[in-house]
């Protein structure tokens, strides 16, 4: 039991260690831009699910990355 507990705090202080501060984006224009390319035109790629399915992955990557590297300030709050 001693052991677990010992463990557990040092997991706790040890994660602390290892989680590094977001970047914070004060403005749109300092977030990073991403570029997708269509084949085709867009009713084509919205109407057809492998395509569409293809270009909202890279998007889900690309946004959660932002959402987990960077700390946007939301002067409207």
């Amino acid at each position: 039991m001693k052991r677990i507990l010992v463990f557990a705090v040092a997991l706790l202080v040890g994660s602390g260690a290892i989680a590094q501060t977001k970047q914070r984006i004060e403005k749109a224009a300092d977030l990073p831009r991403f570029t997708y390319p269509v084949s085709g035109t867009v009713e084509q790629m919205v109407r057809d699910d492998k395509l569409f399915n293809a270009f909202a992955a890279d998007l889900r990557r690309d946004t959660e990355s932002v959402l987990a590297k960077y700390e946007i300030a939301d002067k409207s709050m």
